[in-house]
């Protein structure tokens, strides 16, 4: 889980500054709020995104619940602790940026002869077009392209498992039968990852501090 709270630097001088007799103060206060509760998310995706080669629509999906966690007073002026509540398991890569994109078996162009107890024929030798090992490599942080291995000693293959999307999967090495989805990082890891959530902080308090500015200015000229 990761939760993402309302930060705007320096906001009790701000508002301690103001006078505190305008009523139009509370309710800038109380838009920008409200601008949290509604924006945040967005800002959120986009600090993800910059990092992360998932799209904004799949951090969205983990976003699962906006609490008032009380308030607190600052300058004065009351505000709602508002914390966005981010859960969800370890995605699969079919989430991220990974080659190849489709599924299927890929063969070699020439034939070789192989054992005839690995095909349907009852021959001791056949001649067959063998199975071309296709690399699988991922990028799930921008910039950082590599060569899948899983944690098994087969080697990971992408295709499509029933309903599931094509993605890579991986045969467990005790079993050839049993088969794997392949497994990265989850929402709530991004989010509180050192890069991450620093432009997260930031970009709150950049445009938190606009909402609040372009709000005071709204209500004071009333």
């Amino acid at each position: 889980m990761a939760e993402v709270g309302m930060n705007i630097q320096n906001l009790g001088e701000v508002l301690a500054g103001l006078d505190q007799t305008k009523g139009y103060v509370a309710k800038a206060v109380n838009s920008t709020c409200k601008d949290f509760r509604s924006r945040a998310p967005g800002w959120i995706s986009k600090a993800v995104t910059q990092q992360y080669t998932i799209k904004a629509g799949d951090v969205k999906e983990a976003l699962k619940a906006k609490h008032n966690c009380g308030t607190t007073v600052l300058g004065g002026v009351t505000l709602d602790d508002i914390r966005l509540e981010y859960r969800g398991r370890v995605l699969t890569f079919s989430h991220f940026k990974f080659t190849p994109k489709g599924g299927g078996v890929k063969l070699k162009k020439k034939r070789v002869l192989i054992p005839g107890q690995r095909t349907t024929s009852d021959s001791p030798v056949v001649w067959a077009y063998e199975h071309k090992t296709q690399k699988v490599t991922v990028t799930v942080k921008k910039g950082h392209k590599e060569v899948l291995k899983g944690k098994y000693l087969t080697t990971p293959f992408v295709a499509s498992m029933g309903s599931s999307p094509v993605m890579p999967f991986q045969r467990t090495a005790q079993k050839r039968q049993e088969v794997k989805s392949m497994r990265s990082v989850s929402v709530p890891q991004m989010i509180t990852n050192d890069n991450v959530a620093k432009d997260i902080n930031d970009r709150i308090d950049t445009e938190l501090g606009k909402r609040l500015q372009h709000h005071l200015d709204r209500y004071s000229a009333k």
